[in-house]
This record gives C-alpha cells, sequence and structure tokens, in this order.
C-alpha cells in the first residue's frame, strides 16, 4: 500500500505499509517502509539465488543500523527473522520464499508504474521472469501496446499453448479481433485439446 505524498514521485523516496504473513499470522509489519529500497535489494537476493549463489538476506535500511529483515538459509529451508518482532516461526521452504518475494516485487512494480513514479523494477524482473511473464506485468501495468507486441510476437515464433491462448485473449477480449482470434485458437486446440480455455474463448 504506497502513500499518497506528492512529493514522494520527485525525489524518488516512497514509503508504503509492507506486511509479511507467515502461515496466516502477521509476522512483520512497517508502515512506513521504503518499498522500492527493499524490492531492489530482495530482487538483487532472488538473482543470485537463481545464479546458484545462495547467500542470507539481510535488509540494509537507509533508516536503519540494524538489517530489519532476514532470510537466513538453512538447508532447503529459510528462517525469516526481524529483530523487533518478537513471535518465531518454523523455518519456511526456500521455494515459498522465493516465490512470495518475486510476487511483491512485480505488484509493486505495477503499482509504481500505474502511479507514475521515477523508478521501478524493469531491469530487476527482466532477469527474473519469462518473455511471456514480462508481457503479463507489462498488460497490467497499462503498457498495452509493448504487451501486445510481445504476446504476438510469441505467438508467432514459438507458438505454445501459453503463448497462443495468451494472444487468443488479447486479440478477442481486447483487439475484437474475432476472425483472428478464431484463427490462433485453431491453431490451440491441437496442441492441448483437454484445455477448457479455448473452448471458453471460442464459445
Amino acid at each position: 500500500h504506497l502513500n499518497s505524498y506528492p512529493y514522494a514521485r520527485k525525489i524518488g523516496f516512497i514509503e508504503g505499509t509492507l506486511q509479511i504473513y507467515i502461515d496466516g499470522q502477521l509476522f512483520y509489519e512497517d508502515i512506513y517502509a521504503n518499498v522500492h529500497e527493499l524490492a531492489q535489494q530482495l530482487a538483487k537476493w532472488l538473482l543470485k539465488m537463481d545464479s546458484g549463489h545462495a547467500t542470507d538476506f539481510l535488509y540494509a535500511c537507509i533508516d536503519s543500523e540494524e538489517h530489519l529483515l532476514q532470510f537466513h538459509l538453512q538447508g532447503d529451508h529459510v528462517q525469516v527473522y526481524a529483530p523487533y518482532e518478537e513471535q518465531a516461526f518454523e523455518p519456511v521452504p526456500i521455494e515459498t520464499v522465493k516465490q512470495a518475494v518475486l510476487k511483491y516485487c512485480i505488484n509493486l512494480h505495477i503499482a509504481l508504474t500505474r502511479i507514475g513514479y521515477k523508478y521501478r523494477l524493469e531491469d530487476e524482473l527482466k532477469q527474473l521472469v519469462s518473455e511471456n511473464k514480462w508481457a503479463l506485468i507489462l498488460f497490467e501495468s497499462n503498457h498495452y501496446d509493448e504487451a501486445f507486441a510481445i504476446f504476438e510476437k510469441r505467438a508467432k515464433k514459438a507458438p505454445s499453448v501459453e503463448s497462443l491462448n495468451n494472444f487468443a485473449y488479447l486479440l478477442l477480449h481486447e483487439e475484437e479481433d474475432y476472425e483472428r482470434a478464431w484463427n490462433v485458437l485453431q491453431q490451440l486446440l491441437p496442441i492441448q485439446p483437454q484445455s477448457d480455455f479455448p473452448y471458453l474463448m471460442l464459445g
């Protein structure tokens, strides 16, 4: 949840409310979190993890001498720790933490893009997600033309269930180009005849 301070967009510092839940219980909350600073560091941690350089995460916040949020690796699990939180949880599977971190970075990037904030996470996310996922992020960020161009290119050069489904959906619901959508769906049906989605769009 981003704050609404108008000067934040100009000086490159934006705060928000950050809440972290573990097993459905609130573990960490900061109502004045420097959300972009945190996301940048989390994205760099993800990139290290994906490149095989497993390492702990220590959030170096400009507003605090302590590491306000920490991930300590324990085999294939992560112990999530915050110095000011009294409640302790069992270590969490590392893949669960990585998925949550990526989701946070994606959602924050979309929110920052929608408000026109000067700093985002484009460079980091392009390295962390597939081209198809990046196109979906562009679409959610209201960069429709860029997203459409990627979906169209992927449907033509690397037709797959994912790329054809996405392209057909855009043609049908955004472009209202029923003929092209029909043709794309005819390509898709033989690849995955058991899927509901092509038939729903045909209908």
